[in-house]
């Protein structure tokens, strides 16, 4: 690779690069070959070298008649061309990803392929070939012959729209591909362009002695004269440094380096004692990196000349340089399984790992649960949550992987004797009564009753794992609890404590053992607090802090048998979907519907094992279905009239919930049976107005009743489903004003 090739392979990144954000790292790409001559190539590669952790990360073997490499604009893929032997051959470019470091394209060239030019937006490789200037497009993945250009050292203009080359030192249009007037008549050396993009340097090196001179790299006139260097040995490269105020010229003769002001060509000579051969600069210009062939990075202080630290790394040859920006992308793992990037760049089990991607990258990442476990979810950086990262900054991502079970647990039915029947509980807040209606199978209750003190918020669930209801009560003014723990028949014994005041309880299971939890929400605050069942009545809490005001749903949306909250603003639209880790936190995934959805009734609509949500609109009568893919929503939208209660059934026992809809008003009801796939079959008919309904399965035979409750007058009606739409009904009577919880 001629000296010229070698400067040009550091300018690109210090004409191109911008200051690094915070949290990026440098990378060195360092192309090294062994057998200085091509015959006598054995071997090419680039090294890889994270010049922040100071250690070399990789090395990517190429053609070993590698004659030059440079970086795409966004960090995403390397570029290097290689010559060929005998002459007369083709050369090839080779596409490399930065991410995986393999190839990912190999072009065949007309030519032997020499030294790369990269636009400054990414889109067209210039390669310099024996057949002439070739362009490859990077969008159309073509590559065309575009101008008949000569040998010699070459450089790209600041700007990227004009080529220099020689000789004789010409000017080359990359905006129309015509030859510019000549500039220099050398015959043979390299040319640097300044950073800044006002100057052009050419060294001539002939007879016994080297020369530079000047060019204004607009007017294409010289500015300064030609001047002599010095007289031993070849040139092996020209930097200008960032600043542009400086040359550094580096010499074959044992690493010596020559510094030129860039004004005056002031020559200072200084020895480096390393056979030096090319260097590349810091953005801000105060750091060298130079490349030694004691297969080590020489970092030094650009101003001062000191050595700060050597980085071991395996370079040698005559090799060239470029830097890029990179970030780290690093995953962990909580529980037992596999994560990685799509492209395989990264692929690590139970331990983690990391690695440096170029700052325009954008990577997906991938969670694989272990036999025995299941994928809840992403957690760390916002944008974990999505799987897909641009690499703008530094991402850590923790994929959480939990223990799976063997079928989903128990269906709650509400079951306080053990019969295998839906009871009803009841309780009347003014007074404390309490009372349960033990369901006969034959259209009547048997009855238990008892007193508590008055105005708990009564919820119930199954606190023990025995299959029996039991009930849990809080006073949201005093903050006093019980777990009413049910000894079957509706005995109860009772577990409780204090908490604070204020809270809305919500009962559901997040571990999956078939015991009930809470979560409880201060909708003021936003505070939150799991409370995982350990026995009935004593938890263990994880609490954490979310915005006032959500509307607080229990659904197992991603199918893993552990119950995830959703939480719905009414006022904004905002949602986040909580999936459950198992162990009282959550991996939140969000977006925003519009608002004003004041009915979320959660269900699995289409039987596959995850509840979806139904929201309704009861001003206008609007409805969607948002149907869980296990990671997103997808949707089904109508239109019913308004003012209907919704209560969650499975009416012809198909294993897809349906929906039983009511109007108070006008006593109007129908039976919506889910289709699967977002629609809706309809039963309905008419009853009295006033009634409040519930749904439950008063028959044991797995299908949806309906219980209707006139808290006025105390009349109740049970509705033993005998097909969709069709009930065999029972009437009786208890006391008015009791309140029935939902169940």
């Amino acid at each position: 690779m001629s000296s010229s090739a070698r400067a040009f392979a550091v300018l690109t990144v210090l004409m191109f690069g911008v200051a690094a954000p915070v949290g990026a790292s440098t990378v060195a790409y360092v192309l090294s070959v062994e057998g200085t001559y091509y015959p006598t190539r054995t071997a090419a590669w680039v090294t890889v070298i994270d010049l922040d952790q100071k250690r070399q990360v990789a090395t990517i073997p190429v053609n070993r008649f590698a004659a030059d490499l440079v970086v795409s604009p966004d960090g995403t893929r390397l570029y290097v061309s290689s010559w060929c032997e005998p002459q007369g051959c083709l050369g090839e470019l080779d596409v490399i990803s930065t991410a995986t470091r393999t190839s990912v394209r190999r072009i065949t060239m007309p030519g032997g392929a020499g030294r790369l030019f990269v636009a400054p937006d990414g889109q067209k490789v210039h390669v310099h070939t024996t057949a002439g200037l070739c362009v490859y497009d990077t969008v159309t993945d073509t590559v065309n012959v575009v101008a008949n250009v000569g040998g010699g050292g070459s450089a790209l203009s600041a700007d990227g729209t004009r080529l220099y080359f020689g000789y004789p030192v010409s000017v080359l249009s990359l905006e129309t591909y015509t030859v510019l007037p000549t500039l220099h008549p050398y015959i043979w050396g390299s040319i640097a362009v300044a950073p800044n993009g006002g100057h052009i340097y050419i060294v001539q090196e002939g007879g016994i002695g080297m020369y530079v001179s000047r060019y204004d790299a607009n007017g294409l006139a010289r500015t300064m004269p030609e001047r002599p260097l010095w007289a031993w040995y070849l040139l092996r490269d020209l930097v200008v440094t960032p600043d542009s105020l400086r040359l550094w010229a580096f010499s074959d003769y044992g690493g010596g380096i020559h510094e030129l002001d860039a004004r005056t060509f002031e020559v200072r000579f200084f020895w480096l004692g390393e056979g030096v051969s090319t260097a590349a600069f810091s953005s801000d210009g105060r750091t060298a990196y130079l490349v030694s062939p004691k297969r080590r990075i020489v970092v030094m202080d650009s101003d001062t000349y000191v050595v700060r630290d050597v980085i071991p790394a395996d370079v040698t040859g005559y090799p060239s340089i470029v830097l890029s920006e990179a970030h780290t992308l690093s995953l962990g793992v909580v529980g037992s399984g596999r994560v990685g990037t799509t492209d395989g760049a990264l692929d690590c089990a139970d331990a983690g790992c990391s690695g440096l991607f170029g700052r325009g990258a954008v990577q997906t990442v991938t969670a694989i649960p272990a036999a025995g476990w299941s994928f809840a979810g992403w957690k760390g950086d916002a944008a974990c949550a999505s799987g897909t990262l641009l690499m703008s900054d530094d991402h850590s991502c923790t994929a959480v992987f939990v223990p799976a079970l063997q079928g989903p647990p128990a269906p709650a039915r509400w079951d306080f004797n053990g019969d295998g029947t839906s009871d009803v509980f009841r309780y009347r807040p003014s007074t404390g009564e309490w009372g349960i209606g033990f369901a006969d199978q034959a259209g009547g209750f048997g009855a238990l009753a008892g007193s508590w003190s008055p105005n708990w918020d009564v919820h119930t669930g199954d606190f023990d794992g025995d299959g029996l209801a039991d009930v849990f009560v809080y006073n949201d003014t005093t903050g006093a609890w019980y777990t009413c723990v049910n000894q079957g028949a509706g005995a109860f014994r009772y577990v409780g404590g204090t908490w604070s005041p204020g809270w809305k309880v919500t009962v559901l299971n997040v571990d999956g053992d078939r015991r009930s939890d809470l979560l409880v929400y201060n909708p003021t605050t936003g505070a939150w607090y799991t409370c995982l069942t350990l026995t009935p009545g004593v938890f263990r809490y994880t609490g954490g802090q979310w915005s006032p005001g959500w509307r607080v749903v229990a659904a197992d949306l991603s199918g893993d048998a552990r119950d995830d909250v959703f939480v719905y603003n009414d006022v904004t639209g905002g949602w986040y979907w909580g999936v459950s880790d198992g162990a009282g936190g959550f991996v939140y995934r969000g977006g925003s519907w519009s608002p004003a959805w004041n009915v979320i009734v959660p269900g699995d609509y289409n039987g596959d094992g995850r509840d979806d949500l139904l929201v309704y609109r009861s001003s206008s009568g609007e409805w969607a279905l948002c149907q869980s893919t296990g990671t997103e929503f997808t949707y089904a939208f109508g239109t019913w009239s308004p003012g209907w209660s919704l209560e969650i059934g499975d009416f012809n026992a198909d294993g897809r919930s349906d929906v039983f809809v009511y109007n108070r008003v006008s006593g109007a009801w129908y039976e919506c049976l889910s289709d699967g796939g977002g629609g809706w079959q309809y039963a309905g008919g008419s009853w009295a107005p006033c009634w409040e309904v519930r749904v439950v399965d008063l028959g044991g035979d797995g299908r949806s009743d309906v219980l209707t409750y006139n808290p006025d007058t105390g009349a109740w009606a049970q509705g033993i489903t005998i097909a969709p739409g069709l009930f065999l009904a029972t009437f009786g009577s208890w006391e008015a004003g009791w309140s029935l919880p939902e169940h």
